[in-house]
Formats: structure tokens, C-alpha cells, sequence
């Protein structure tokens, strides 16, 4: 929203805010879960039981991935009337809502892996990653804004999301042997 603010206008702030809201909306059942799952991340590694992990981990990305892509798919689906609930002026952003809303479905099959770094003692490399990430997110945004304004600040947020979910996802799975990544019908 600041870099938005430098190249754009207020109004155009107001569209991505409310886009960028919206798409957050999702996050509420990856707070609700972590708020369990964290203790039980910490209790398993503490015990040197990586298997007990394991099977938290995926249980919690599982129940991630079932209770934020039903509410995903129907803003991605409804993204204009849902923005238009707040003016006809807001549904010019339903594509920046609908890339917001992808980079939280990968983030929701990717699993607490944010918090499963912090509770292993590998939050060094979760802070790294984070800045490599946010330095992706400037990059981009300084490239995309000028051109695509909110479209263009919603797609280098993404990347830097999915960024930071895929790299710490294969971080996990090189250091304690498991995937942390949920696709239905698919066995990883």
C-alpha cells in the first residue's frame, strides 16, 4: 500500500485495500488452526518425535485447505459483486482480488510453515526467507505498480508470497523428511 500510494492515487489505494482485505478474509481459519496447532508443533519437536510432527503438520494443512478454499472459491467466482458491495467504483479490482485470493490458496496448502520454522529453532532461516521475499515484493512492485497499478501491486505481493510458502515447504521437507503441502488426491 505504500509503494501503491507513491505511484497511484487515494482511490486506487481504496480499490487494493479493500481487494487485499477481502482476500484476507481466508486467513481466519489459518489463525484459528495455528492458535492449536503451534502449541503441538512445539510439544512434538521438543520430544524429538518427528513423526508425531509430521502428522500434525498435514493434519492442520488439511483442515487449512478445507475450511479457506470454499471461502477462495466463491470470492474468486463472485469477486465483482463482492467488491461491489462497497461501490460500483471497487469492482474495477476484482482481478487483483482474484491473484490475492490464489497466493492465499497457496498459502493454505502450503501449511503453517511460518510457524513450524519458528517452533524448530529455524527462525533464522524463516526470517531470511521472509526478507528475500520482501525484497521481491519492492522489486516487483517498483516494476509492476507504474504500469498495472493495484493489478500490478497484487501480483508482486503474490509472488512473494507463493515465494516464501514454496521455498520454506521445500526447507521443511529437506530438514525433517516430510511434506507439509496438501492437494487432495495426491499423496506426498
Amino acid at each position: 500500500i505504500l509503494m501503491l500510494s507513491y505511484f497511484q492515487s487515494s482511490e486506487d489505494i481504496g480499490v487494493y485495500d479493500s481487494a487485499l482485505r477481502l482476500a484476507m478474509l481466508s486467513s481466519l481459519s489459518l489463525i484459528a488452526v495455528n492458535s492449536i496447532a503451534t502449541l503441538k508443533f512445539d510439544e512434538f519437536f521438543s520430544k524429538g518425535d518427528i513423526e508425531g510432527l509430521k502428522k500434525t503438520v498435514q493434519s492442520s494443512t488439511k483442515l487449512v485447505f478445507l475450511t479457506t478454499t470454499p471461502i477462495l472459491l466463491v470470492t474468486i467466482v463472485f469477486s465483482k459483486q463482492i467488491l461491489g458491495l462497497f461501490g460500483n467504483e471497487f469492482v474495477v479490482g476484482y482481478l487483483a482480488l482474484i491473484y490475492l485470493c490464489i497466493a492465499r490458496f497457496c498459502n493454505s496448502i502450503s501449511g503453517s510453515v511460518g510457524y513450524i520454522m519458528q517452533m524448530t529453532n529455524e527462525q533464522v532461516i524463516f526470517k531470511n526467507v521472509l526478507i528475500i521475499a520482501f525484497l521481491i515484493n519492492c522489486s516487483l512492485n517498483f516494476v509492476l505498480i507504474p504500469k498495472y497499478s493495484y493489478n500490478g501491486a497484487a501480483i508482486a505481493s503474490s509472488i512473494a508470497m507463493i515465494f516464501w510458502n514454496f521455498i520454506l515447504v521445500l526447507i521443511i521437507k529437506k530438514k525433517f523428511g516430510f511434506w507439509t503441502i496438501y492437494v487432495p488426491f495426491l499423496k506426498v
